[in-house]
């Protein structure tokens, strides 16, 4: 199984050593209910694991544009602690081979994507969509066995209203799977809150933006921890109608 989707299924569950960034700390405090992705480049990355990387990002999502670095990253070993991933838009079967092999944990997956992505058990695939699919689509990728979607929509720019729960919420569900939210700009602790009890498992950020990614690592940790079970994005249904 993919290490990210399996770090969702734990989600909120107390471990020994912390996950993602924070096992560089050594501190143990109480397990985030939402995952942190940060989106990067493989130049950027390289300065941020120089410097030293941030605390609370659980995975790290690279572009499919620059597999090449990205392997000769891999084959220096400076990512092998990582879960990492990459947005497969562009890449060929072989390059998806290939970046598997070197520790791909989890794809992007677009039109374009190489249909081998399907063909991978220990690898997640997590369709990118800025807008609900249709009812036929959705059951067409449930039978392909995605794990989930990353919504790529602006959603809540202007802070979360009802209504753009809702959008969010409708997205995931036609999916079905985790969900993912991408999300450039200052969230409260109050909208994540909302995001996660409507099903929302996780955040993508842009891991340049060093005070956006603590701001959001702090808005996670200070989630307050669920009252009772839930069912979250890893159940979420699909809409009985046309659309």
């Amino acid at each position: 199984m993919s290490k990210l989707i399996d770090l969702i299924s734990k989600l909120g569950q107390q471990s020994a050593q912390p996950i993602g960034f924070g096992a560089l700390t050594g501190r143990v405090e109480a397990a985030p209910t939402m995952a942190l992705i940060g989106s990067t480049s493989v130049s950027e990355l390289e300065a941020i694991l120089g410097s030293g990387a941030p605390d609370g990002v659980d995975a790290i999502l690279l572009s499919g544009d620059e597999v090449k670095s990205v392997l000769e990253l891999s084959k220096s070993g400076s990512i092998d602690d990582l879960i990492w991933g990459l947005s497969a838009g562009s890449l060929s079967a072989d390059d998806l081979d290939e970046s598997v092999a070197a520790g791909c944990d989890f794809v992007l997956v677009e039109p374009d994507s190489p249909a081998s992505v399907v063909g991978k058990p220990d690898l997640g695939t997590i369709v990118v969509t800025a807008g609900p699919v249709d009812r036929q689509t959705g059951v067409a990728l449930r039978s392909l066995k995605v794990h989930g979607s990353l919504n790529t929509s602006d959603v809540g720019s202007n802070g979360l209203n009802f209504n753009s729960l809702v959008e969010i919420v409708t997205v995931g569900a036609s999916v079905g799977g985790v969900m993912f939210l991408s999300v450039n700009k200052h969230t409260s602790t109050a909208d994540l809150t909302a995001m996660r009890d409507a099903g929302v498992d996780g955040l993508v950020v842009p891991l340049g933006d060093i005070g956006l990614v603590e701001q959001i690592v702090e808005s996670i940790r200070d989630i307050p921890a669920r009252k009772r079970p839930e069912a979250r994005g890893l159940s979420v249904t699909a809409p009985t109608g046309d659309s």
